[in-house]
């Protein structure tokens, strides 16, 4: 029996800059619904929303990332299901998505999850932050309500055919929904 989800709203009190409201998620092989509520936003646009107070659901994610093509069915259909929209940031390597050094660091000054370790190449001691996707956030005025990074514990990624079995994949939507109702208004 599938699991039935409350629906939930979520208001921001700002103004969020959608880059495209049907981006292109053609990327992601086990990815089939025809009509998502993922919104693509800019990682800039991301970090503005934690430090301006906005609220909202943010989903780190890309194409290259095996756990990333077994995560995102998974947001969009708990989003889905709680009539929610949730903000998806695009993490490809192309220049299209680049993130700088700079923009990843402002990011992670605000997620005080992230380990920071020293940047090797660099001689005047730098750190950087150990940023790792999937990662799903709950921001709720500038706060984060939850994050999640990866899928489950308990599934191992053996080849490019993994999947999650049916409870794995319950848990991983019981994460995913109970960070969006705790970010609900």
């Amino acid at each position: 029996a599938e699991t039935v989800y409350p629906q939930v709203t979520i208001t921001s009190p700002i103004e969020i800059t959608i880059k495209d409201e049907n981006p292109d998620l053609s990327g992601y092989q086990f990815f089939e619904d025809p009509d998502p509520v993922l919104k693509e936003i800019t990682f800039t646009e991301a970090t503005r929303l934690i430090e301006e107070g906005g609220s909202g659901l943010i989903l780190y994610s890309a194409t290259w990332c095996p756990f990333c093509q077994r995560a995102i069915p998974q947001v969009n259909y708990v989003a889905k299901q709680m009539g929610v929209t949730v903000y998806y940031v695009c993490l490809n390597n192309d220049a299209e998505h680049a993130v700088s050094t700079e923009e990843l660091n402002e990011l992670c000054r605000n997620l005080d999850w992230i380990e920071w370790e020293k940047d090797e190449a660099n001689p005047d001691g730098a750190e950087l932050p150990n940023f790792q996707i999937p990662l799903f956030l709950g921001v709720k005025n500038g706060e984060i309500t939850g994050h999640h990074l990866s899928l489950v514990d308990s599934f191992s990624l053996v080849d490019e055919n993994s999947q999650m079995n049916s409870d794995q994949i319950a848990e991983l939507r019981g994460i995913y929904a109970q960070i969006i109702e705790d970010t609900a208004d």
